[in-house]
C-alpha cells in the first residue's frame, strides 16, 4: 500500500515538473524579447513548436522575434500560424499585415470570390474544437429529446419545435465541424524562405526561369508530383514550378 502511494506521489510529481517545463521554457523566451536577445528568444520559441507545442500566442511570440531578427520568411510563417490558430484575433493580422509590408515581392492575388470569403468567415466563427463540442452538445440534447418523445409519447408543440431546433443546430455544427476540420488539415500554401528562389519553367534546374521570389513570398500550392518540386500557381493565371527546399508548407 505505502508502495502505492509512494508510486502515485512520484507520478504526480513528475507530471507536475514536465507540464512546468514548457512554460518555463516560454516564460524565458519571454525574457529574452525583453533584453532585446531576439534570436535566442526565437530559437527557444521554435524548440517548443518543434516539440508539437501548438498555441496562438506561442507562434505570435515566435513571429515578433523572428520579425525583429529581420528574418522576415519565419516571421511571416510563424503570424500566419498564429492567425490560422487565433482568426479572429486583429492584433496578429495587423502585424502579419506588417510583415509582408517587407516583402520585397509577392505573387498578384486573386481577390476571393464573395461567397468563398463567406464562407471561411462562418468557419472562423469556431475553432475546430469548438464546432465539435456544439456538435457533440446538440447531438446529446437531440438523443435525449428523442428518448422523451419515444418513452413519454408525443411531445407538445413546443417541445416538437425544440426536438427540430436541435436538430438543425446539430447538422450545423456537424457540417462547421467537417469544415474546419477540413481548413485545418489544409495544406496548400506556403512561405519562401530562401532569400532568393527562382520559378522554373519545369521541375528542372536547368530550365528556364519565369520569375524570381524573395523570402517571405506566398505560394498556392498546386501538386509536387515532380521529386524535389512543387508546382505553383503565380496568382496571374500562369503557373511555374519551385524548390521544396526553398519553401515551407503552413
Amino acid at each position: 500500500m505505502r508502495l502505492l502511494l509512494l508510486t502515485g506521489w512520484l507520478l504526480i510529481l513528475f507530471t507536475g515538473a514536465y507540464a512546468q517545463a514548457p512554460q518555463a521554457s516560454f516564460e524565458k523566451a519571454n525574457q529574452y524579447y525583453q533584453q532585446k536577445k531576439y534570436d535566442t528568444a526565437a530559437r527557444l520559441y521554435q524548440q517548443l513548436i518543434n516539440q508539437g507545442y501548438q498555441e496562438a500566442a506561442l507562434y505570435y511570440n515566435a513571429g515578433n522575434a523572428y520579425f525583429k531578427s529581420n528574418r522576415i520568411g519565419p516571421a511571416i510563417y510563424s503570424f500566419e500560424k498564429a492567425s490560422h490558430l487565433d482568426p479572429g484575433n486583429e492584433v496578429i493580422r495587423h502585424n502579419l499585415q506588417l510583415a509582408y509590408q517587407k516583402v520585397v515581392d509577392n505573387p498578384e492575388q486573386i481577390p476571393p470570390i464573395v461567397f468563398l470569403q463567406w464562407e471561411k468567415n462562418v468557419i472562423h466563427l469556431f475553432s475546430p474544437n469548438g464546432w465539435a463540442l456544439g456538435c457533440f452538445i446538440f447531438c446529446w440534447l437531440l438523443m435525449l429529446m428523442a428518448g422523451l418523445w419515444m418513452w413519454r409519447g408525443p411531445l407538445s408543440r413546443r417541445g416538437k419545435w425544440g426536438l427540430y431546433a436541435a436538430c438543425v443546430c446539430f447538422l450545423l455544427f456537424l457540417a462547421g465541424s467537417i469544415a474546419a476540420f477540413r481548413e485545418a488539415n489544409k495544406h496548400d500554401q506556403a512561405i519562401v524562405m530562401a532569400g532568393t528562389t527562382a520559378i522554373k519553367t519545369a521541375p528542372d534546374e536547368n530550365s528556364a526561369d519565369l520569375t524570381t521570389f524573395h523570402e517571405g513570398a506566398k505560394v498556392i500550392l498546386l501538386n509536387n508530383n515532380a521529386p524535389g518540386w512543387t508546382k505553383v500557381d503565380l496568382g496571374n493565371g500562369k503557373t511555374g514550378w519551385i524548390s521544396q527546399k526553398d519553401i515551407k508548407v503552413l
